[in-house]
């Protein structure tokens, strides 16, 4: 898992022999229908990071709100997965470049998708993955404060020596 990853990098410890995190960006519905059935069978975890659209999007439905012109996982799809040891971070609520935005903006979709996703599903939310992978040192500070970990988009492998707050990931 991630959160073993970090426990890893923190302590400095070596990763377990074959150890592979895995994690998906944006909460597509295509992680659900594909990805978790291959997970669930060969008895792999993943950390899902979820795009979960903005308070006033929110409503009666069950469904996150489309993005990317794309349909999203339901909460019920998301419960399903988080009890078969699927686990979920946040990725903002409306998936804007971070750096862009300011500060107030930065706290709303951190520290929002953060408890919204916590509120649904009953446990901590620990993990956060930068939008596009963009963050700089405001950013980054926020979220330290209310995350354990962050994945960046920079090209490699996490190792032993690796920022917890701008985890290296391989695309693909």
């Amino acid at each position: 898992s991630l959160s073993r990853i970090v426990e890893c990098i923190r302590k400095a410890e070596p990763f377990p022999d074959r150890a592979m995190g895995i994690t998906f960006d944006d909460g597509y519905h295509s992680v659900y229908e594909k990805a978790f059935p291959i997970l669930r069978k060969y008895g792999m975890t993943a950390t899902v990071f979820l795009t979960i659209g903005d308070r006033k999007d929110q409503g009666p439905q069950e469904r996150l709100p489309s993005f990317a012109g794309r349909e999203m996982m339901s909460w019920p799809e998301i419960r399903e997965m988080e009890r078969e040891g699927i686990d979920f971070g946040a990725h903002t609520l409306t998936h804007q470049d971070l750096t862009r935005l300011p500060s107030k903006r930065v706290h709303v979709e951190v520290c929002d998708s953060k408890s919204m996703i916590e509120d649904k599903l009953g446990c901590a939310v620990t993990a956060f993955a930068y939008p596009f992978g963009h963050h700089d040192r405001r950013v980054r500070e926020i979220v330290q404060a209310h995350y354990a970990c962050a994945c960046s988009a920079r090209l490699g492998m996490a190792t032993r020596t690796s920022d917890p707050f701008a985890l290296e990931r391989v695309d693909m």
